[in-house]
């Protein structure tokens, strides 16, 4: 009885609030026989854990502790919060168990505090229960792992590895919460995915340091500030092959203003905030070697900078920084390098329309030698869409068309109703390797069918094809005018091709950045009708007979596609 009535004395002093939980984890919290430390070397964990913005991402080099760290944080906020369930997404279900046996369980095990809160009849890899509160342990694989669940927090871990489509389904689930916090993080992968977008609208902290030696406060960068003594090319230029030949490890920091080693310390850094005149309720910090100063030494920098299989690879890793390949991307160059005079020609050519409220066109032909000439560009509104594609059918002699299925759906069904050689597209499903199959479907007045014929087409191929036509040159670009061209050209550069979780297998699919992306479908529906040519039937290339099992729609658009 004494001994109980101790314990709620205690628990009455012990009130907690999520701008101090980082005290309650380094009071209760044990990991690895040791008692969790949020000051030295991993002093920036605090700073993260006691952020009580509701949105709070953190971008990051891999290895630096963050995810043990953000699981005391939701640990220490389940056993000390009245009401605060959790959401823990990882990129797949394998990974979320891993997590669990390896991470939470030993954290909760060797914790006196959470083994007593802990419920032993709750507690397996998917759900667990600390107090009055839940944890559900998901993996951003299917739609499905966010039903039947309502959270106060989301900690979305290694986001742009997940499915970003699953992602927003886990958000979901916080509308009901008068917390709905979230706390996401990543190492970077590219430009306008995943953390990085979700840094574009938030408060953005970096750490700014100051030179031991002359108190010269700057931000550093690995790329201008790390010196390796009686090396005097560029940084970058270190590789594997020449990297023996240097005193590597005696690399280190230099301090632009006097030229010494500032001696980087957790204690001489401080978060800056770069857009401080934006009032965005997210917060997002940077968690690069600077930070991370007394665990990333500056000669595991060089040395790793040269055992990557690529750079971008290393400096999403180590420097927690952006980067891609450009052989993975469809770049400016590319582009750029695709313009050219007028393509016409009265040969046969093919469509390709992206379909929405403005309908982007794209009209073009292949030549022998397999390049795609783009010689037709055009908006138009979906009002007046049938119209003027029974225009540019007979200006451009168009063989097949390729269309968007979705929104308009019924719109595209009456164009395969009165045109043998138009289809429209949707995704296909599964991890199929072909381009795409195709659907026939046949009109049936008795059964209210229309003559919709479907292409499914595997959609990152489908990008993945465009991309590599412009990589080799082979695609080309008729110019229309510098803002048509500008428009053009960042249509093409919007989607960004990332590696993400896809049912458990990590794929390459192509994600939207910002702005819009009409004009890169609009050239894949043209380039999958191309490769429909040896299908089409006989009166789109010029031959003048009906095809007997024409309909009478079909026969009426022949005779007037011919006129």
């Amino acid at each position: 009885m004494l001994e109980h009535l101790r314990r709620v004395q205690d628990g009455a002093r012990d009130v907690y609030s999520l701008s101090n939980l980082s005290s309650w984890i380094e009071k209760y919290l044990r990991l690895e026989g040791r008692k969790f430390d949020m000051s030295g070397r991993y002093s920036f964990q605090k700073r993260i854990v006691n952020d009580t913005s509701r949105v709070v991402n953190t971008i990051k080099c891999a290895q630096i502790g963050l995810t043990t760290a953000t699981i005391a944080y939701f640990l220490a906020a389940m056993a000390t919060q009245r009401k605060f369930n959790v959401v823990y997404a990882l990129p797949s279900q394998t990974d979320a168990s891993k997590i669990v046996t390896t991470k939470i369980d030993p954290i909760i095990n060797e914790s006196s505090r959470l083994r007593q809160l802990a419920d032993k009849n709750v507690a397996t890899v998917e759900l667990k229960q600390i107090g009055n509160n839940f944890l559900f342990c998901r993996g951003a694989k299917s739609e499905t792992a966010a039903l039947s669940i309502s959270a106060d927090c989301l900690v979305a871990d290694e986001i742009d590895r997940s499915d970003p489509n699953v992602l927003k389904q886990f958000r979901s689930r916080l509308q009901a919460s008068e917390l709905a916090i979230i706390k996401q993080f990543s190492t970077p992968t590219i430009d306008g995915v995943g953390i990085s977008k979700e840094a574009e609208v938030s408060r953005r902290y970096r750490s700014f340091a100051k030179c031991y030696c002359c108190g010269h406060v700057w931000l550093p960068s690995y790329h201008t500030d790390m010196k390796v003594p009686g090396y005097t090319a560029d940084i970058s230029e270190i590789t594997r092959t020449n990297i023996q030949t240097l005193n590597w490890k005696a690399s280190h920091w230099v301090c632009p203003s006097c030229g010494k080693d500032p001696q980087l310390h957790p204690s001489r850094l401080e978060w800056v905030c770069e857009n401080s005149e934006e009032s965005w309720e997210a917060s997002t910090y940077y968690i690069n070697p600077v930070v991370c100063c007394e665990v990333l030494k500056p000669a595991y920098l060089v040395r790793t900078s040269t055992e990557f299989n690529t750079r971008s690879e290393w400096l999403n890793q180590v420097l927690g920084e952006t980067s891609t390949e450009d052989n993975e991307q469809v770049t400016r160059q590319d582009v750029e390098a695709s313009f050219c005079q007028s393509l016409d020609s009265s040969e046969v050519h093919y469509l390709g329309a992206d379909i929405g409220l403005l309908c982007t066109v794209a009209i073009g032909r292949k030549t022998q030698a397999g390049e795609l000439l783009v010689v037709h560009r055009e908006s138009i509104p979906v009002t007046n869409f049938i119209a003027r594609r029974q225009e540019l059918m007979k200006q451009y002699r168009i063989a097949v068309s390729v269309h968007d299925a979705f929104p308009y759906t019924p719109m595209i069904m009456q164009i395969c109703d009165y045109d043998p050689n138009a289809y429209g597209t949707m995704p296909a499903g599964g991890n199929s390797p072909e381009l795409f199959t195709i659907q026939e479907k046949v009109a049936d007045a008795d059964e209210g069918k229309l003559n919709l014929r479907i292409i499914k087409a595997n959609r990152t191929r489908m990008l993945d094809e465009v991309m590599l036509l412009l990589k080799a040159r082979s695609l080309l670009t008729a110019r229309i005018s510098s803002s048509e061209d500008d428009k053009y050209l960042a249509h093409l550069l919007s989607m960004k091709r990332s590696q993400v979780f896809v049912k458990e297998q990590l794929q390459f699919v192509w994600q939207k950045t910002t702005g819009e992306d009409h004009s890169l479908f609009a050239l894949s529906y043209l380039n999958l009708a191309t490769l429909l040519r040896g299908t089409v039937e006989p009166w789109a290339t010029g031959s003048l007979g009906l095809v007997k099992s024409f309909t009478l729609k079909q026969k009426n658009f022949r005779l007037d596609f011919a006129s």
